[in-house]
């Protein structure tokens, strides 16, 4: 990929900027700290690849400069957007065998992800496939990016990321970890959606930004809430029968549904009170209520009815749109893996979905 740096740096940047304002020496001093001190706590095998990554990638080049090459601390950078800067929307639906023709559970996992002003990094999708024995996964993602973002393993399981605002906690990143490379150690070594949430709950307290995570496989869907902030409440699992907050209600039977905020009863409430989630909740809501058994392009078809122009895109386009970087479906019934990615020229119009692994 000649043009990596060319793609991937004014992303980088546009993300640096959106944390820390206007950047300067300083900025970057506490942006290389955080990485430094992030990337020391991971897995030593996870810390062999970074290097490798970034000792290659950038040819010995060193230090913070917007100047078309990628250096070492901006390629590890790279892979600690999530958890040292923060910058992602996503939502996710799952049917499970009631309200599926085939009689078995579909899950789409949408990433809501920033691509930049002029859609960079609509150029560098990625399907990785990490090959190492039992510990075998696949991510989903953009090029050069080791952690999980999107990902799934030969038992099943989807995971994916969804950012949970409305925090305005100090960032705190000494004696913590990322998150993304937490769920990739999980998806690696647990066979189940449950276990993967249990073990992201019990760790919740070594993250950084609280965070939803989508935790699919044939057999059950779940949201790991890891809130790290107490102001947000308690790190729970939440499972299709688990209460919800006062006043938040999904009528869709057989349906479950995540956006970038907290529904477990007890914890902060950002959904009923943030219009870009209780739209895409209600939406989601609406899409798939009643009792309609949906094909596998049925529901494709029903992710994807915003994605022409059309008045709604004035309150929230949702789905499998062009606000959507990628849209990832396991379905069961058919056990394969297919995803529709962002176009670079930003066309619109309905989405291709690409199988990109069996199960």
């Amino acid at each position: 990929v000649p043009d990596y740096a060319s793609v991937m740096e004014p992303y980088l940047y546009e993300n640096i900027r959106v944390a820390f304002g206007d950047v300067n020496e300083g900025s970057f001093s506490a942006l290389s700290e955080r990485v430094t001190s992030l990337k020391a706590s991971l897995d030593k095998d996870y810390q062999d690849e970074l290097d490798g990554f970034a000792e290659t990638i950038s040819g010995s080049v060193h230090g913070y400069a917007e100047d078309g090459t990628i250096s070492y601390e901006e390629a590890l950078t790279l892979q600690m957007v999530p958890d040292a800067l923060r910058g992602t929307a996503c939502s996710a639906v799952s049917l499970d065998g009631s309200r599926t023709t085939s009689g078995e559970r579909i899950t789409a996992r949408i990433l809501e992800w920033y691509t930049g002003s002029a859609d960079q990094i609509a150029a560098s999708h990625m399907v990785l496939h990490l090959k190492n024995g039992e510990n075998t996964i696949h991510s989903i993602s953009a090029i050069g990016m080791l952690s999980i973002i999107t990902g799934y393993n030969p038992d099943g399981v989807l995971a994916g990321i969804l950012d949970v605002g409305c925090e305005d906690s100090e960032y705190v990143y000494e004696g913590k970890t990322c998150y993304t490379f937490a769920l990739r150690h999980a998806l690696e070594t647990c066979s189940t959606a449950r276990e993967i949430g249990e073990y992201m709950n019990a760790n919740c307290n070594r993250f950084t930004f609280c965070h939803n995570l989508l935790l699919s496989d044939r057999n059950e869907v779940c949201c790991a809430e890891d809130s790290v902030r107490l102001k947000m409440g308690k790190p729970a699992l939440r499972l299709p029968e688990t209460p919800l907050n006062d006043g938040l209600t999904f009528d869709a039977p057989g349906v479950f549904c995540i956006v970038n905020g907290y529904a477990v009863k007890g914890n902060y409430d950002c959904i009923t009170n943030v219009p870009h989630n209780i739209v895409r909740w209600r939406k989601f809501e609406e899409w798939f209520g009643g009792e309609q058994r949906f094909s596998p392009g049925d529901f494709k078809s029903t992710l994807a009815c915003e994605s022409e122009e059309n008045e709604d895109h004035a309150v929230d386009q949702v789905g499998a749109s062009d606000v959507a970087f990628h849209v990832a479906i396991v379905d069961y019934g058919t056990n394969t893996v297919q995803v529709s990615f962002t176009k670079p020229d930003a066309e619109g119009g309905a989405p291709d979905f690409i199988t990109v692994g069996t199960l």
